[in-house]
C-alpha cells in the first residue's frame, strides 16, 4: 500500500490515541520505524502491513475507510485552489 506511513499511520494512530512510541510498541516495530514511514523516509514492508491491518482489526477500525477520507480530503484541498 503505497504511502501508508505517511498517510494512514499517522492517522490510525491519532484514531487510537497513541504515540508514535506506543504505537510501534504494539505492532512491534521500533519508534525510529514509525518516525520514517510518516516522514516518507522509507516505505512499510509487507510484513509491517500484516501487524497495521491485524491491529486495525483488534481496534475495528478500517483502513480501507482511512484511505478513502485522505483521497478525499486530497481532492478538496485540490478544488478549493
Amino acid at each position: 500500500m503505497k504511502g501508508m506511513g505517511t498517510t494512514i499511520v499517522p492517522q490510525l494512530r491519532q484514531l487510537v490515541g497513541m504515540t508514535q512510541e506506543k504505537f510501534a510498541h504494539a505492532i512491534g516495530v521500533t519508534v525510529s520505524t514509525v518516525n520514517r514511514w510518516e516522514k516518507g523516509h522509507t516505505e512499510v514492508s509487507e510484513l509491517a502491513i500484516n501487524a497495521i491491518r491485524l491491529f486495525a482489526e483488534v481496534h475495528d477500525i478500517k483502513l480501507e475507510s482511512i484511505s478513502i477520507q485522505e483521497k478525499h480530503s486530497a481532492h478538496v484541498l485540490v478544488g478549493k485552489g
